[in-house]
């Protein structure tokens, strides 16, 4: 059996690839140290599902760990928490207690769990955005810590009777509260992934890992090396050409995400758009 790629903090080793990019005071959401080592963000695409084990199980992830254990084999059982991942520089959104959904980075995950990439399986572009919508969309809605408690201690059949629907009408009108695995869950539907389990009970962070629907991903790390603070300049030739269509796009995207991570439902603000052409100078260079 060929094992999975699996990134841990504590791998030994070295062989990283060197990029550059410069500090983003900004861009509040990510924040490498300098020289440290970081998953290779360019690899990843909107929508990948990011599954984390912890190092050093605390008492609630070995209480999940060892639910998980009864319906699942261990290699799967170990990830406690999954995310989605939204996209530049590390930004992916996430339920957690007690704070709900919210929006967060790969830095903060990293210090104390291993993470496993798993992507849809043919999926276009447009299509792996929305499902980062779809879970970027869920901001604010509170965590659903009943949904534990049902998962563990009611029996099967009156556990799917409490179950909200997850497809078919009136499914998003019922959503008043989420765990991790039930936001990927519900963000895979709007790219048109379903990912029930075979039981049709919860979706889990172990499900998640073990499903046909998503594939393994190989990322790998990277090294991150900062521009000179003191100049703030990126050489030309670290900045990612695009064309102006795709210039556009992104510019549309970064405006979107910002004015989502600043609690906003309705219009784009001017400072966002302004916001986003900034940060589109620092990280793309437009060719004819």
């Amino acid at each position: 059996m060929v094992s999975r790629p699996i990134l841990c903090p504590n791998d030994a080793t070295e062989d990283h690839e060197l990029d550059s990019w410069s500090p983003s005071p900004a861009n509040y959401w990510w924040r490498p140290k300098n020289g440290s080592r970081y998953p290779h963000s360019g690899r990843l695409l909107p929508g990948d599902v990011l599954l984390f084990q912890p190092l050093k199980p605390g008492w609630l992830q070995s209480l999940i760990i060892g639910h998980q254990s009864k319906r699942y084999e261990k290699e799967h059982a170990g990830y406690t928490h999954a995310a989605i991942y939204v996209g530049y520089d590390g930004l992916l959104c996430e339920a957690e207690f007690p704070g709900g959904v919210h929006l967060s980075n790969l830095d903060e995950k990293l210090e104390d769990c291993c993470m496993t990439v798993r992507r849809p399986v043919g999926l276009t572009r447009n299509l792996r955005r929305a499902i980062a919508r779809g879970a970027v969309e869920h901001r604010n809605t509170r965590y659903g810590w009943e949904k534990l408690l049902q998962e563990r201690f009611l029996p099967e059949s009156l556990r799917e009777r409490l179950q909200p629907p997850i497809t078919g009408e009136g499914a998003e009108a019922v959503v008043k509260s989420l765990i991790c695995s039930t936001l990927c869950s519900r963000a895979l539907l709007r790219g048109g992934v379903p990912v029930l389990p075979p039981d049709r009970g919860l979706v889990l962070p172990a499900w998640l890992s073990k499903t046909p629907q998503l594939e393994d991903i190989d990322v790998g790390w990277r090294t991150v090396l900062w521009a000179d603070p003191g100049t703030g300049k990126v050489p030309t030739a670290s900045l990612k050409p695009v064309n102006r269509a795709d210039a556009g796009r992104i510019l549309r995207e970064l405006a979107y995400f910002r004015w989502i991570g600043n609690g906003r439902r309705k219009g784009t603000e001017l400072g966002d758009w302004l916001w986003a052409q900034g940060e589109f100078r620092k990280r793309y260079q437009v060719i004819e």
